[in-house]
């Protein structure tokens, strides 16, 4: 079966009060306009509604209710007014149409089924802004290229990870991603008790499952990235014709180290991961400094424009 969009209704929501009705017939969108027309609305109308498959009720709802600090109601709207996202989907073969509600009144995550609709829906769709796109390469010439906390606030959320069958450190878990493993271990790291003077207990048990969770994610995370630097790899021969290829090293997360790894004292710090990524060309020097590079990228192409 296939499924595409017919139909957008938002109502009250960002730049749009009262009711705007968008018809695309299941046909593919280009959106122009000047500044403050309304197009971003329209993108993030479509991201809030997809996204509210990965949260819980309140979280999802948030965005619509008048009081709640985190609602993105248009700010002419009144507050007993409803604010939402409809969405109709048609089956291209038969013409069935499903409608999906994301509200103040409620959200489509609360059924079964259309929850489940969402969710498939989800792993088909990518929603990368130029302000995602342009993150990657935002270094400093001087700084590595870790795009970690890209991957941690944007990736995360959709990146299984693959736990041990047998021995490991994790329980069963509401989500195989790698946000929530990651979630997991920060909240274990609450319940590690604290001597007298507020350092961690290095001999309590609660320290050893934090240690033995953050080996398992690392091992985790790096085979998931490994995979991912290979499909991304094939996808830039086979798709687009280009002899580039993808680099990525992985530092691992640490928690509670020894201090200059030396001595008794340990940092009391839990160190996030790094994921480095470089690139090499047609020839085998590596790329450093990606966002030097692709600056003479771009003044080539405009030498070849003039």
């Amino acid at each position: 079966m296939t499924w595409k969009i017919d139909s957008i209704k938002i109502k009250n929501f960002k730049f749009f009060n009262e009711e705007f009705l968008l018809k695309l017939d299941g046909k593919n969108l280009l959106l122009y306009g000047e500044n403050g027309s309304g197009k971003s609305s329209i993108y993030w109308s479509f991201y809030t509604h997809l996204q509210a498959c990965l949260k819980n009720n309140e979280q999802a709802s948030k965005y619509f209710i008048a009081n709640h600090s985190e609602n993105l109601r248009n700010r002419f709207s009144h507050n007993d007014e409803e604010a939402g996202i409809k969405v109709t989907y048609v089956e291209i073969d038969s013409g069935v149409k499903t409608i999906l509600n994301s509200s103040s009144n409620g959200s489509y995550i609360n059924d079964i089924d259309s929850l489940a609709f969402m969710q498939r829906n989800l792993k088909s769709c990518d929603f990368m802004n130029y302000k995602f796109l342009s993150s990657i390469f935002d270094f400093r010439n001087s700084q590595d290229n870790d795009i970690y906390k890209i991957f941690e606030k944007e990736i995360f959320q959709y990146l299984p990870l693959t736990a041990k069958l047998f021995n490991s450190s994790f329980p069963i878990l509401s989500s195989t991603s790698a946000e929530e493993y990651w979630k997991e271990i920060k909240r274990n790291i609450g319940k590690i008790p604290t001597s007298n003077s507020g350092r961690y207990l290095v001999s309590s048990d609660e320290h050893k499952k934090v240690l033995s969770q953050i080996v398992e994610f690392n091992d985790m995370l790096e085979n998931a990235l490994k995979t991912l630097t290979l499909t991304a790899n094939i996808i830039i021969k086979n798709k687009f014709n280009l002899d580039v290829e993808l680099k990525v090293k992985y530092e691992k997360a640490t928690f509670n180290n020894l201090v200059n790894n030396i001595g008794k004292q340990r940092n009391q710090k839990l160190r996030n991961p790094r994921i480095i990524l470089n690139a090499i060309m047609t020839h085998p020097q590596i790329i450093d400094n990606t966002c030097s590079f692709l600056k003479q990228v771009d003044y080539l192409l405009a030498l070849n424009l003039v």
